[in-house]
């Protein structure tokens, strides 16, 4: 977890109430990181790939900016923003930030620790509520996160690993395509020696070009050996219509 906050007495402030209210809805470890400038924020990006949930002062200079970069780096994660009065919600509550909670300057110890106790008591719910909901679970040092089947758009072999595409952000892990597509769901369909795509979001396949286009542009190649099961797929997909 990060917390971004210009205020040292307000870290120490909402470290403990993070502490309280995570040891209240869970038996997770909380690891935080505090940072009070750009470079700091800078400096977590370039060393984490995973982080479940951040608290990030958008009354910084910078502050707007690097909270898009934050979402756009962590696209599942769960963004606490402090602002205060003059900023507009326009500037904040977007979705390229998605903030869902918000704390709002001047505040005290009281505000702070219900506005935490909200945020993690619907972070928790919704983590029980997509327990349903078949994940890939992808772990390194910085920690482990999973990722929903549905969230996934591509899986490519490159550099001897597993690269699991979203619409913004990708992840890494060790493994075999043929492997990994075994534990998958059957929403997943090979289509290169090197690639697999999540069906839902296929948009277009353009047999002339090789290739697969899916939502927002997205291109993966496709090889003369998987164009029978592609073709097939779609041919099904105008039956069903």
């Amino acid at each position: 977890m990060l917390i971004f906050d210009q205020d040292i007495k307000e870290q120490k402030m909402l470290i403990a109430h993070s502490k309280d209210a995570v040891a209240f809805c869970s038996d997770d470890q909380l690891n935080i990181e505090t940072v009070t400038d750009k470079k700091g924020v800078e400096g977590f990006l370039k060393k984490h790939e995973l982080m479940d949930a951040a608290f990030l002062d958008i009354t910084d200079t910078d502050g707007i900016d690097l909270s898009k970069n934050i979402r756009n780096a962590y696209e599942l994660s769960e963004l606490l923003v402090i602002a205060d009065a003059s900023i507009s919600p326009m500037e904040y509550m977007t979705p390229d930030i998605r903030a869902a909670s918000l704390l709002l300057r001047p505040f005290g110890t009281e505000q702070s620790r219900q506005v935490v106790n909200q945020f993690f008591h619907a972070y928790y719910r919704n983590q029980a509520g997509q327990k349903e909901e078949r994940k890939m679970v992808i772990e390194n040092r910085q920690g482990k996160i999973s990722i929903p089947y549905s969230k996934i758009y591509y899986l490519e072999v490159r550099e001897k690993k597993i690269f699991v595409r979203l619409k913004d952000k990708e992840y890494s892990k060790y493994g075999t395509l043929e492997n990994v597509l075994k534990e998958l769901s059957d929403d997943f369909i090979r289509c290169h020696r090197s690639f697999a795509v999540n069906k839902h979001y296929i948009d277009r396949v353009k047999l002339s070009e090789n290739a697969i286009y899916l939502e927002h542009n997205i291109m993966v190649p496709l090889s003369r050996s998987y164009k029978a099961e592609l073709k097939e797929y779609m041919k099904s997909l105008q039956t069903k219509e």
